[in-house]
């Protein structure tokens, strides 16, 4: 509290503080580190044999169903504030760019290595169009010509096309969300609406991106309400639900937990998985606000994670340690880790390749106090 006569506090500059990141919204940082987690251990699930090893690894996956739908949604929502043309090839050129440069990178390192028996059995195939060609929905089986070599990274491939049609796809979110929901529990086409990882632009991504531009065209009121909502008894029996689902499918070998997760990958529950996973980030946010600044730091390596992991997990299957279950478990935790070396590193020391490598735009706040200045043409800048 000032004194009459005392100069008044200091305050932030107005030149420099209208540019900073503000209102964060911390549970959905928190959302990409637990999907992005869930990704890994999904992954490393797929390549193992069926069992109670198995079932453990793929627990994540089972509660929360596949982690793709969370992004798609994120891309799309943030994607459509103030969203113009200009801004749609924008965004679509700086996912295009790592794709492309994670592919090869992922060829170079892993050359013809063969993962999991069929993963680079059309690695060829990225060097022509077949790796962007949009597959005939009535036969998926065409899709397996259009997974790229390094395939977490599918999403990014369909989000290129998403970005240029997200203009459209904002205008009409309206009407065409709820026509795509509809569309996708009618029985004769609701295979169209899983998931498929080989299709490119498939119903399933262009439904999940345009959930998010739904949600970005609500009032402002209705969209703070979505993202500042949390209900720990709706969570709680969610949560509890599935792990009874779970240990059901553990407790009877006759059943295989990735089947029954394909099961619940129609689109309704779907996105109820998605909601409970965004619940549960906001919990994390509620009841233990002191990780907020360390979930604002790693936030931004889960593209390295998804882009990278791939080629650690094939790497891991050459070292004398490809057997050690305890070192498989805490393997994701492990490429998280090293991602996020990756990812300070260039943004200390080599911040050009930062947007290229790791699909990060730098932030005003992102530079010293001392070096914050109003950025030219809407980007930031730091002073000589």
């Amino acid at each position: 509290m000032s004194t009459p006569g005392s100069p008044a506090p200091a305050g932030p500059d107005p030149e420099t503080s209208r540019y900073l990141t503000k209102n964060r919204i911390v549970a959905v940082d928190i959302l990409r580190i637990l999907a992005a987690l869930c990704v890994m251990y999904l992954h490393l699930s797929a390549v193992m044999e069926p069992g109670l090893q198995r079932y453990c690894f793929a627990i994540l996956q089972f509660i929360f169903g596949y982690s793709s739908p969370a992004f798609f949604v994120l891309a799309g929502y943030f994607a459509c504030r103030n969203i113009s043309w200009k801004k749609a090839l924008y965004n679509a050129w700086w996912c295009f760019a790592p794709f492309i440069l994670w592919n090869f990178l992922t060829i170079y390192i892993l050359g013809g290595y063969e993962f999991n028996g069929t993963f680079w059995e059309n690695t060829g195939t990225f060097l022509g169009i077949k790796c962007f060609l949009i597959q005939h929905l009535g036969d998926w089986q065409l899709g397996q010509q259009a997974g790229p070599p390094n395939l977490p990274l599918w999403f990014m491939r369909d989000l290129i096309f998403l970005f240029l049609a997200s203009p459209l796809l904002y205008k009409w979110a309206r009407f065409l969300f709820p026509a795509l929901i509809i569309l996708s529990i009618c029985p004769v086409i609701s295979n169209y609406f899983m998931h498929n990882s080989l299709v490119t632009f498939s119903p399933y991504a262009i439904t999940y991106f345009t959930a998010g531009c739904f949600l970005r065209r609500l009032p402002k009121p209705a969209q703070q309400k979505a993202l500042t909502y949390c209900s720990p008894r709706l969570l709680f029996f969610f949560l509890t639900a599935k792990l009874t689902c779970w240990l059901i499918t553990v407790l009877d070998p006759a059943l295989d937990t990735l089947k029954l997760t394909q099961i619940s990958d129609s689109m309704i529950p779907s996105l109820i998985c998605t909601w409970m996973l965004y619940q549960l980030a906001r919990y994390i946010e509620l009841k233990a606000p002191r990780l907020t600044p360390l979930a604002l730091k790693l936030a931004p390596v889960t593209f390295l994670t998804f882009a990278g992991h791939v080629i650690i997990f094939a790497l891991k299957g050459r070292s004398p340690l490809a057997d050690s279950l305890l070192f498989t478990a805490i393997l994701p935790i492990i490429t998280f880790g090293i991602m996020a070396a990756l990812f300070f590193t260039l943004k200390r020391w080599c911040r050009p390749l930062l947007h290229l490598v790791a699909h990060y735009k730098l932030r005003p706040d992102d530079y010293p106090p001392a070096n914050r200045t109003a950025p030219r043409h809407g980007r930031p800048r730091a002073t000589p």
